[in-house]
């Protein structure tokens, strides 16, 4: 799970407020017009589900700049780098895949206050009445459910602008809405907390259409951040990556030269 539990309460709150009947109604008034009593169903299912949504786990990735890809992003070591911090870069096309097998979607963190979020929910009011046509002709419990899901992202995605200096993405799994066979489940010792963890498997799944999933396809490089033993590291890191079939892996292993002050 989340190292902070508060982590989707920001999100959480924005979407209580953009309910609210001044930047709300917009909504309402394109939900209802797609289908009778539309906006109170989804604003019903989606408060029932809040608890639900607390219980989320994630997986939270920063995402480098290019200029970055060698050393990592600064406010990343100082945050969790500790004395002998390692970066584990990942290529960004595992990031895109569209399957359900597994039950786990990435998403970018949205750094948002509420104007902001009221923009969007105006923007999404805006799009529904563009294809009020099209909405109309499908069943209302499919448009809610889409809806219902947008929602709940949204929720579990949005962060404070404070934080935008992260680049997050999200790796998100609700197991009360999407469970799955695909992640092996284990009950373990986090940070002093026993708790349930998914793991996703480091294979592929080509009968489900899911490739790239193994460490030498989904491992761009690893880079070993400030310590005062780095040589020892990088012979670590390469003996693991050889036994876990990585062609040429001293090449994957670099160290990050600049001195970290904290």
């Amino acid at each position: 799970p989340m190292i902070d539990f508060r982590e989707v309460e920001h999100g959480l709150n924005l979407i209580a407020e953009a309910w609210r009947p001044d930047p709300g109604k917009h909504l309402r008034a394109a939900m209802d017009g797609i289908h009778a009593d539309m906006a109170s169903i989804l604003q019903e299912t989606f408060n029932k589900g809040q608890p639900d949504l607390r219980a989320s786990w994630m997986t939270c990735i920063s995402e480098h700049l290019p200029e970055e890809d060698s050393i990592g992003r600064l406010s990343m070591w100082r945050a969790y780098g500790g004395t002998s911090g390692v970066a584990l870069v990942l290529k960004a096309e595992m990031f895109k895949l569209k399957t359900d097998y597994l039950g786990a979607y990435s998403s970018p963190v949205l750094y948002a206050g509420q104007a902001r979020l009221d923009e969007h929910v105006h923007e999404v009011a805006d799009n529904l009445v563009k294809h009020r046509d099209f909405l109309g002709s499908i069943p209302a419990a499919h448009v809610n459910i889409a809806m219902l899901g947008a929602l709940q992202f949204a929720a579990v995605s949005t962060k404070h602008v404070g934080f935008r200096e992260e680049r997050e993405w999200r790796v998100i799994y609700k197991p009360a809405t999407s469970p799955t066979n695909g992640l092996v489940e284990s009950v373990e010792c986090v940070r002093g907390v026993p708790q349930v963890v998914y793991k996703i498997p480091l294979k592929d799944f080509p009968e489900q259409g899911i490739a790239g999933l193994t460490i030498p396809d989904l491992l761009d490089r690893i880079i070993i951040g400030p310590s005062a033993h780095p040589e020892v590291m990088v012979q670590a890191f390469v003996r693991l990556l050889e036994e876990a079939g990585v062609k040429d892996a001293m090449s994957k292993v670099v160290r990050w030269d600049i001195p970290l002050r904290t």
